[in-house]
């Protein structure tokens, strides 16, 4: 029989990508118009019937539910590390991976758009939406690309039970950053130019925004597995999940390892 969690995995995640391929195209409609973005969305539902509504609605929220499960599930076990007996932090570190990578992508669309403006005082405006987005995909798999081994990196170098915590304050800190450098180019863009959704800092804004969607999934799990986390760890082995018991020393008996900095 299936266990509970795969039953509901099963049920709850196309109805959650829905919600998030919704809420996508909530986002899209408010940075590209502001004012009548509710109205377009919840009133007439005419998005619906656009044939990029997939590329900005059903295909981000499905990479976004995918990247967050795979950052979330092994915090479910809260045996959280990286080593090669268990269960590994790598799956959380291809979905993190993925949120470094939206701001990455975002922050070179900005920037593509500020030499526009240093050259020609206008930034370019792409007559076809399909090539923006195969632009904005190729440079968001490569991106992501880069970002993985980077985070492996960083984990490697932290203390298990605080690396998933450490990467969600760190993408959040950079997402921010990058924010406070796009949101000022898109609006210099908008007002130079003609139709600024066909531009690359549009769709870099409307991605820094899909990163902070993406870090308030994981952020909220994080809040309410850390306390059980932490008091798992306090009396367990990280590597092999052996219990230290009364007089536990400086390393596991069952295994070895050194319980410093765990």
């Amino acid at each position: 029989m299936l266990k509970r969690r795969t039953v509901l995995l099963l049920i709850g995640f196309p109805f959650y990508v829905l919600l998030l391929s919704f809420l996508s195209t909530l986002l899209w409609m408010f940075v590209f118009h502001p004012i009548d973005a509710w109205s377009e969305i919840v009133v007439t539902w005419s998005w619906v019937e656009e044939p990029g509504w997939w590329m900005i609605g059903v295909v981000p929220g499905l990479l976004i539910a995918t990247t967050q499960y795979l950052f979330i599930v092994p915090l479910f076990d809260v045996r959280v590390r990286v080593r090669r007996d268990g269960r590994p932090l790598l799956p959380s570190l291809i979905g993190a991976a993925f949120v470094g990578a939206l701001g990455m992508t975002a922050l070179i669309l900005a920037l593509t758009d500020v030499v526009g403006l240093l050259r020609n005082n206008q930034a370019r405006e792409y007559d076809n939406e399909w090539s923006l987005f195969a632009i904005i995909f190729t440079t968001l798999v490569c991106s992501w690309l880069i970002w993985t081994p980077l985070l492996a990196i960083f984990s490697r170098r932290r203390p298990h039970r605080t690396t998933p915590g450490r990467l969600v304050g760190l993408l959040l800190g950079g997402t921010i950053a990058e924010m406070v450098v796009i949101i000022p180019v898109d609006l210099l863009v908008r007002y130079r130019g003609q139709c600024y959704c066909a531009t690359a800092s549009f769709h870099g804004t409307w991605l820094a925004v899909l990163a902070l969607l993406w870090l308030t999934g994981p952020g909220i799990v994080l809040a309410v597995t850390s306390k059980r986390r932490r008091a798992w760890l306090s009396h367990h082995c990280a590597n092999c999940g052996y219990a230290k018991g009364p007089s536990p020393g400086a390393k596991c008996s069952e295994c070895g390892y050194a319980w410093v900095g765990q």
